[in-house]
């Protein structure tokens, strides 16, 4: 089978499906939910966006490349991001079992 290009306005699949980051977070629409890439820091992230509006970042490195947990609640209006990475080798400091296995 050969490899075939779609494009459809801003949707573009090639083998993979390609998310241009967006300027803005979607607007949203009741009983949608959206997928779409956002620019941070020079670098292209992928978040999820419920009908609600809260926003959920789903590529979860940071610049450091650092596993990280980020969201903004409409509702509450809070943004929250936590550096798992670093809370859980605190947590294995502490506790002195170990939660993060490297597989190379």
């Amino acid at each position: 089978m050969a490899d075939s290009t779609i494009e459809i306005g801003n949707i573009h699949i090639e083998g993979v499906i390609k998310l241009h980051a967006q300027s803005e977070a979607p607007a949203t629409e009741d009983h949608h939910a959206h997928i779409y890439g956002a620019s941070l820091s020079g670098s292209t992230q992928l978040y999820a966006m419920d009908s609600d509006g809260n926003e959920t970042k789903i590529s979860p490195n940071n610049q450091e490349g650092e596993w990280e947990y980020y969201c903004r609640n409409t509702k509450t209006g809070k943004h929250i991001k936590i550096n798992m990475e670093k809370m859980i080798r605190k947590l294995e400091e502490i506790t002195g079992e170990t939660f993060i296995e490297t597989i190379e």
